[in-house]
């Protein structure tokens, strides 16, 4: 058996495409994740942006208050900011969105993949992992 030596190139090239769509599928579910359960639970910014997920650190800003109860105001109002909560830890929690995102892209992208042969036997063809 002859080794190709762009066999590796072609499988490091599959596996970052695969790594880019599992990561953008990821950001999807991120996003959707954070305007759920985070925007509106742990802030509300009165001049909010579209999808907060993407626009980072832009989540509060002007004058904060802390709150205990998070809920929508007039634009009149300042922005708030659930107790015990920071745009630090925001920040963190962001952060780690994003790492767990690309650790399971990874994950996924390079796992080893299983064909299925095709096997010939005497009672008839067997699919063998």
């Amino acid at each position: 058996m002859r080794h190709d030596p762009f066999a590796r190139h072609g499988l490091i090239f599959r596996n970052g495409i695969k790594l880019a769509f599992w990561w953008v599928v990821l950001m999807i579910i991120c996003t959707i994740v954070w305007q759920i359960f985070v925007v509106d639970t742990l802030y509300n910014c009165t001049d909010p942006g579209w999808l907060d997920f993407l626009d980072p650190g832009n989540w509060v800003h002007g004058q904060l208050e802390t709150v205990r109860q998070v809920s929508a105001r007039a634009m009149s109002e300042p922005d708030t900011i659930k107790v015990g909560w920071s745009v630090a830890r925001l920040w963190r929690l962001w952060y780690l969105f994003i790492v767990v995102s690309l650790a399971i892209s990874a994950l996924v992208a390079w796992r080893p993949s299983q064909r299925v042969r095709l096997r010939p036997t005497t009672k008839g063809t067997v699919a063998t992992l």
